[in-house]
C-alpha cells in the first residue's frame, strides 16, 4: 500500500508493506459469524423428528425396500419400521396415525451398526437379495443422517451391508410372511430321519424274530 508523507516541504512516497493480518483477521471474522448462524439450524434440524421419506432420491427405492423404513399396521397406521428396530421411542403425530423416531437417536453414530444390519436383513429377505436395493436404501439412510449432522459410521456401513442373512427382527408390516427355521438344522434334521429309519429296521428285525421263535 501507498502513502504520502511531507518531508522539508517535499511529497514524500512510501511504501507500507502488508502483513498477513490485513486479510485473514477479517477473513477469520467472516467465517466465525458464518458459523454462528448456522450452528442454530443445524441443531434445530438434528434434534426433530426424523423425515427421511422426504429424501429426494427414497421414492425411487422399490417398495419392498421402502417397507424396511415404514410400516403399516393393521390399524392402518403407519409407524417408523427403522427406528423401531433400534429401540428408539417413537413419537405419534398430531393426527394420530404417523408414530416416528428422534433425529437423535434415528441417527446416533453407535446405533448405525443396527440400523445397517437392520436394512441388510430386511431389504435382502424383501427384494430377494438384490444387492442394488440394498446399496441405495443403506446410503440413503447414510446421507439423510450425515445431511443432519450426524457422523458417518463407515465401518458399520461396510460391516451391515455385508450381513444379509438371516430373517428380519421386526414384528407386523407388509412383506411376505416370516419363514421360519433356517439352513442351520437341515443337517440335524437329516440325523434325526437316519436315526428313525435305523429304529424301524431294528423294529422289524425283532418282529421278524419274533415270528420265527413262535414257528418254532
Amino acid at each position: 500500500m501507498l502513502s504520502t508523507s511531507t518531508v522539508n516541504g517535499m511529497a514524500a512516497v512510501t511504501r507500507r508493506r502488508h502483513l498477513p493480518s490485513d486479510c485473514f483477521l477479517p477473513a477469520l471474522g467472516h467465517l466465525a459469524v458464518f458459523l454462528l448462524l448456522a450452528m442454530p439450524a443445524a441443531a434445530a434440524q438434528a434434534e426433530g423428528t426424523q423425515s427421511l421419506s422426504s429424501a429426494k432420491d427414497f421414492s425411487s427405492l422399490r417398495p419392498c425396500a421402502k417397507s424396511c423404513f415404514w410400516r403399516t399396521n393393521f390399524q392402518t397406521r403407519t409407524y417408523d419400521y427403522l427406528g423401531s428396530t433400534l429401540k428408539c421411542e417413537l413419537t405419534t403425530t398430531e393426527f394420530q396415525t404417523i408414530s416416528v423416531a428422534m433425529n437423535g437417536c434415528y441417527c446416533r453414530t453407535d446405533l448405525q451398526a443396527n440400523a445397517y444390519q437392520s436394512l441388510s436383513r430386511c431389504v435382502s429377505r424383501f427384494c430377494s437379495g438384490n444387492s442394488n436395493d440394498l446399496s441405495s436404501a443403506a446410503s440413503i439412510y447414510s446421507s439423510y443422517c450425515t445431511s443432519n449432522g450426524f457422523i458417518a459410521n463407515n465401518e458399520a456401513a461396510a460391516t451391515g451391508a455385508g450381513d444379509q442373512g438371516g430373517a428380519d427382527d421386526g414384528q407386523g408390516g407388509s412383506g411376505s410372511p416370516q419363514k421360519t427355521g433356517g439352513g442351520g438344522d437341515s443337517n440335524s434334521g437329516a440325523e434325526m430321519g437316519s436315526a428313525g429309519r435305523g429304529m424301524l429296521v431294528i423294529g422289524l428285525c425283532l418282529a421278524l424274530f419274533g415270528r420265527l421263535d413262535v414257528s418254532w
